[in-house]
């Protein structure tokens, strides 16, 4: 509906029918840019979340719930974009950590040196694994490329 307001014709259930209940905004980018709407996925994504389409979000406690309950680590990745001062997030943290929070990732393209410091000690603090990634998602990303961020095993603590 949104969609269609700027030229833009697919329907929520062709959507469905590319990837399933399960897709979102990074889905929907990639259409757009294949379908020449966009030249690249982040002028897309900046686009997509410019139009303020609500979507229903599980509590936190339920995803780690979830993950756990299939086998997974929960991790809090790039919490930069959570948008939190650091005593917030740490607060959130400690919270996610009773529910069962196994992990933050310190290590991300947007983290700033010193933000980096202020994660890895709130993850000393509460015993949680570190990580990292470049937030590599596919070819066509051209925000960051596969490994560029340059960690090695020694700058993460977790299980392999």
């Amino acid at each position: 509906e949104k969609l269609a307001k700027f030229g833009i014709s697919v329907s929520y259930e062709e959507f469905k029918k590319m990837w399933g209940e399960n897709f979102g905004k990074p889905n929907v980018a990639r259409y757009l840019v294949e379908t020449g709407t966009f030249k690249d996925r982040e002028s897309a994504l900046d686009f997509l979340s410019s139009l303020g389409v609500h979507r229903e979000k599980l509590d936190f406690r339920e995803v780690i719930k979830l993950i756990r309950e299939g086998g997974g680590i929960p991790v809090v990745a790039h919490p930069s974009t959570l948008r939190l001062n650091l005593k917030e997030l740490y607060g959130l943290l400690k919270e996610a950590k009773s529910a069962g929070l196994l992990g933050v990732e310190i290590f991300h393209y947007r983290h700033t040196p010193s933000l980096v410091v202020a994660l890895r000690q709130m993850a000393q603090d509460l015993k949680l694994y570190t990580t990292g990634g470049s937030d590599f998602h596919s070819e066509e990303d051209k925000t960051v490329k596969l490994g560029f961020l340059n960690i090695s095993s020694e700058d993460i603590t977790f299980p392999l």
